[in-house]
């Protein structure tokens, strides 16, 4: 009776109206009535006796994984991964292309979750069908969808740590960004503009992220599976992955991405804290990056990186490009192309296919509406411009380090010996006997540098009308032109990092004049006070640092010192 319910209880006493030998009811109806109430009463009395049974029954979910039926509509032998239902609802709560709501975002918390299917599949290959080769089956996808789908998890929260580092560091752009994505995302039902979420950008504030830091080990298949680590494994490859690429972008484009490689290492820096500070136990940005952008066969010892601008400073900047004085910035003149890259273009073509699987925009700047806004045509960090200004100079800095700036400049000093010793030289002795015997240098304090200029103007035939001169003399007075503005805005920006970190280190000035480390030490511990000291020291002692440019002129008139003494007796 417990077991037919209450529909069949009532059907078993209509039928015990009348007796077998006579009519007399055997059942009253009064007692009918009594006993259909207790069946009400106790229709879920078995259930519970056998609790463990019905827990078991009722949370098995192996039948959504058992699904032959499906194999003869597809004509398949087996079923790929992206079929496999577990996989389709775990792909759907980590999907990279676009969340619609916060609710949505929250998904990724619960993205483990379709894993007790094939726990509940193997279990019962094992049990009631005892089938071993289909529990090696069952095992086989599984193991292939938890691998799928931590790699999934890694470029999602790679992604989207990578666009709130980017917002916090270009707010405008982001703004602008934020702004076109409300335009964009108009209301079906009412025709207005509904506010866009953080996550639609791709930011991870709703994602918990650090929930699934917190996992640790998971019991997977009988086994415990390092979850927390395996994601910590994949972020960190995704991380060497985005630092590769900016090294390709840097050699494809040269000293005009400089800016760009510059904000993409700071992104990934920010990005890496924000990781670790959540749970993640990655290595350390600087170290990957002095590995990726370090070779042995470099030529200089600031290692592949320096060697890649010397490259570029060399065969771009100084014999192809003009600078602007009144925008500070070197530019390409009209009809006058740069270096052939097409070589770097194709090896970042393809490590992009190869490597990226098409998605620079992850690796850039986390979305490709912020990529475009940054890296685009019109962004301000856009590589194919062929630009180099004072920010370029100042991401040249940082990139390279100060204390490897000056091996850029050395290196452009032999440059500069080449051009005076077997240019200029040759030309000021030849022009020395054929200028008047009257002519001097005039003060600029009494004439002024337009009033010298006219003196010479008046004194002297202008240059066009002499005859041809020969070929290169242009190109020479271009490249020693080019070379000193460039040593010129590279000193500006040694100017400017050194008096950041002077700022950042007055207020330790006080405790190094008065206590030195022991005082120090208060603030830091003693072994970090004295590196701490000595850089401070070495900070506030040099106040008035040497110019590079005024290193760089020394060296020039080091350069033409015989030819003054030869210029009319050194006059």
């Amino acid at each position: 009776v417990v077991a037919r319910g209450e529909g069949g209880s009532r059907g078993m006493f209509s039928k015990l109206s009348g007796g077998v030998f006579s009519s007399k009811e055997e059942v009253k109806k009064e007692h009918a009535d009594t006993l259909l109430a207790f069946c009400a009463r106790t229709r879920r009395l078995a259930p519970l006796l056998s609790l463990a049974h019905t827990v078991a029954s009722v949370s098995d979910l192996a039948d959504l994984y058992f699904r032959e039926f499906h194999l003869e509509l597809s004509k398949a032998a087996e079923f790929p991964i992206s079929t496999s239902l577990p996989w389709i609802l775990a792909s759907h709560a980590v999907r990279l292309d676009r969340w619609d709501s916060k609710a949505r975002a929250r998904l990724i918390d619960h993205c483990l979750i379709p894993l007790e299917v094939y726990e509940d599949a193997a279990a019962r290959s094992l049990g009631p069908f005892q089938r071993r080769h289909l529990f090696l089956e069952v095992e086989a996808e599984a193991l292939v969808h938890l691998d799928q789908i931590v790699e999934s998890i890694a470029l999602r929260l790679f992604a989207g740590y990578r666009h709130d580092a980017a917002q916090a560091l270009f707010p405008e752009a982001a703004a602008r960004v934020h702004q076109q994505a409300l335009q964009r995302a108009p209301s079906r039902r009412r025709g207005k503009p509904q506010a866009a979420s953080q996550t639609t950008l791709g930011g991870h504030a709703d994602s918990r992220a650090q929930a699934l830091f917190c996992q640790g080990s998971i019991r997977f298949l009988g086994r415990q599976v390092p979850f927390a680590r395996l994601l910590s494994a994949a972020l960190q490859t995704l991380q060497r992955k985005a630092l590769e690429y900016a090294l390709k972008r840097l050699e494809a484009y040269g000293l005009p991405a400089v800016r760009e490689v510059a904000a993409l290492i700071e992104v990934t820096r920010d990005a890496h804290a924000a990781m670790s500070r959540d749970g993640a136990q990655m290595a350390d940005v600087d170290s990957v990056w002095a590995e990726v952008s370090s070779s042995l066969g470099a030529e200089l010892r600031g290692g592949y990186l320096l060697t890649l601008c010397v490259a570029d400073l060399r065969a771009n900047l100084l014999p192809s490009m003009a600078f602007d004085a009144s925008t500070s910035r070197f530019a390409h003149p009209f009809g006058v192309s740069g270096a052939d890259r097409q070589e770097e273009m194709k090896e970042m073509k393809e490590f992009r296919e190869r490597e990226l699987q098409r998605m620079e925009w992850l690796f850039l700047f986390g979305t490709k509406q912020m990529c475009k806004e940054l890296s685009g045509r019109d962004g301000p960090l856009c590589p194919t411009r062929d630009s180099f200004s004072r920010e370029h100079a100042a991401a040249l800095v940082s990139l390279v380090g100060a204390e490897n700036a000056g091996l850029l400049i050395n290196e452009g000093l032999e440059n500069l010996q080449g051009l005076v010793t077997q240019g200029l030289v040759q030309y000021v002795e030849l022009l020395s006997p054929g200028l008047p015997p009257d002519i001097k240098l005039q003060s600029v304090r009494n004439y002024s540098l337009p009033g010298v200029m006219l003196y010479f103007k008046a004194k002297l035939k202008d240059v066009a009308a002499y005859p041809p001169l020969r070929e290169g003399v242009f190109q020479m007075l271009r490249e020693l032109g080019n070379f000193l503005c460039f040593a010129d805005l590279v000193d500006e920006a040694l100017q400017q990092a050194m008096g950041r970190s002077a700022a950042l280190l007055r207020p330790l000035q006080s405790q190094l004049l008065s206590g030195g480390a022991g005082a120090l030490s208060t603030l830091v511990p003693l072994p970090a006070a004295r590196s701490v000291e000595a850089l401070a020291s070495k900070v506030l002692e040099s106040r008035a640092p040497r110019p590079v440019l005024a290193q760089v002129m020394a060296r020039l008139d080091a350069l033409l010192s015989g030819t003054k003494e030869a210029w009319m007796g050194g006059e």
